[in-house]
């Protein structure tokens, strides 16, 4: 009674008979696929190869879906590397006031 947080012993009695009930019409519904050992070897294709045609089907990472494109035109390298000395003061950055 403490898992299912049931606070009386009919509460309980109902729900494990609700339980049965619901196990009982699950196993009547599967019941006809049923088949033997051998029966479920012979249900497939022996050239079937489930693990390749898992990899085929398995999702691919995003990334892999763009398209390459040139859009830098020049050496990237001159973008990381830019000059900031003549933006800055060495007595500090100015500060303007609007009247």
């Amino acid at each position: 009674m403490q898992l299912t947080g049931l606070k009386t012993r009919k509460e309980a009695i109902d729900y494990a008979l609700s339980q049965a009930e619901r196990a009982a019409k699950i196993a009547k519904l599967f019941a006809p696929l049923r088949r033997s050992k051998e029966e479920l070897r012979n249900l497939l294709d022996p050239k079937y190869d489930l693990i390749t045609l898992r990899e085929q089907e398995k999702p691919q990472a995003k990334l892999n879906n763009l398209v390459r494109r040139d859009v830098i035109v020049g050496d990237p390298e001159d973008l990381v590397h830019l000059d900031w000395s003549k933006e800055c003061s060495k007595s500090g950055p100015e500060i303007h006031l609007i009247d």
